[in-house]
């Protein structure tokens, strides 16, 4: 499996089980092994070492790494409640119900949660300092301080999509196809905050100009914690863990592991059982899908939506530059609607990847490379497949399609060039 963001490409690599073995970064490379139980054993990342030990019960309790030790201590319920490095003790508490009351890092922070009836957590203390979450159903909606004085109203569709603050200035969200945040945009598309992160949700760099809680897979992120709050338990990204036993016993054997090892494909929003991430582009992803937002759908005319694949298709935004192409000669002109991701390899193989059929006037002659502007809005698909009528032949169709905006502008075509037969 393979992912293309921003122009660079990462490979993901299975075991036999399904479980993530190897990743190959654009700059560096991971690999991970596993025990029976599914609790990793050992991660090596550009050589560097990393084991980790674990008792009867699948509970880590020893991680090394280049020679640096880290312990961990559980309760009789499977909570973890120290954890011992270099830098001292984190400690962890529960209530009665068996949520994590507080934490005491070895770092010298303080959290605090306290929850609502529903089990979701509403108040976060952090060191000293009070924010209360108010919700829609399972997700937060606004965040507010200690005297109810809004912080933050967060707006939601398919995936969280802006927030504004007390100013009353608006940012919005720049969500990747596993829908975390990479970065925060304001309303005159310029980048205020950025984020890129390993394949476990760990934050590898993060440039920040105004306060955002929501990160990996979307969900919020406690900095002086490190973890992730996923609702029922927290998520330890360092070792790809929860720290609590899963109170659900049918997600499988291990209580501990984060979503079956497999985070490129599951997520997991409640804590309690890995789901499949669902992809905002429906069941047809292209090769863009990472450099564009989905924002509310355009009605198109029935002949234009049935040009694409069951008539699926995404209206999206673009989050940076992006290179596009398209074949013309004849009757088709080079500033045509129709464009597609990929530079054609051939005629013959563009006629059929494009169903283009003869009697639309396309030689497929010559191909145009445009470059779109950051903050176009296309509509993204998949080709449908096309019928010769005097042979019946069916052209399968299946390339990548985007519709680009009406009267759009020659000086995005950046060269031309002729194909191949």
């Amino acid at each position: 499996m393979e992912r293309e963001e921003n122009g660079e490409t990462t490979r993901y690599i299975y075991d036999q089980l399904n479980r993530l073995s190897k990743v190959q970064y654009p700059n560096a490379t991971e690999e991970f092994e596993y025990d029976m139980a599914g609790n990793r054993i050992k991660r090596t990342f550009n050589n560097v070492i990393t084991k980790y030990d674990y008792d009867r019960r699948n509970r880590l309790t020893e991680k090394v790494e280049g020679g640096v030790q880290t312990s961990y201590r559980y309760d009789p319920q499977g909570n973890l409640i120290a954890e011992e490095g270099r830098h001292g003790t984190t400690r962890y508490t529960y209530d009665c119900f068996n949520r994590t009351a507080s934490i005491q890092s070895a770092m010298g922070g303080y959290v605090q949660n306290r929850y609502d009836p529903e089990g979701l957590r509403y108040e976060l203390w952090e060191n000293g300092k009070l924010s209360r979450f108010i919700f829609s159903g399972r997700e937060v909606v606004a965040e507010v301080d200690a005297n109810n004085s809004l912080k933050a109203a967060i707006v939601r569709g398919h995936e969280i999509l802006a927030q504004k603050d007390v100013r009353d200035n608006s940012y919005y969200y720049l969500n990747n196809a596993h829908c975390n945040v990479v970065g925060l945009a304001d309303v005159t598309g310029n980048m205020v905050n950025s984020y890129k992160y390993d394949v476990f949700g760990n934050i590898v760099e993060a440039k920040e100009q105004i306060p955002n809680r929501f990160r990996y897979a979307g969900e919020q992120y406690d900095p002086i914690t490190g973890q992730y709050y996923l609702r029922a338990r927290f998520y330890n990204p360092v070792v790809g863990r929860f720290t609590q036993e899963d109170t659900y016993r049918g997600d499988g054997l291990n209580l501990y592991a984060y979503v079956s090892n497999n985070p490129i494909n599951y997520v997991d929003p409640s804590g309690y059982c890995g789901e499949k991430k669902e992809n905002p582009f429906g069941k047809y992803s292209t090769a863009i899908d990472d450099n564009v937002t989905v924002i509310d759908k355009q009605v198109l005319p029935e002949w234009i939506k049935d040009t694409f694949t069951d008539g699926e298709y995404s209206t999206v935004v673009t989050n940076e530059d992006i290179t596009l192409y398209r074949v013309y000669g004849s009757r088709a002109e080079a500033t045509g609607s129709f464009v597609t991701t990929q530079p054609a390899v051939n005629r013959i193989q563009t006629k059929i990847d494009s169903a283009l059929l003869s009697e639309w006037g396309g030689t497929r002659e010559f191909e145009a490379e445009i470059v779109v502007p950051k903050g176009t809005v296309l509509n993204i698909g998949k080709v449908a497949p096309q019928t010769i009528k005097s042979t019946s032949t069916v052209l399968k169709g299946g390339a990548d399609q985007v519709l680009l905006p009406q009267n759009w502008p020659k000086d995005w075509i950046r060269s031309t060039r002729k194909v191949l037969n």
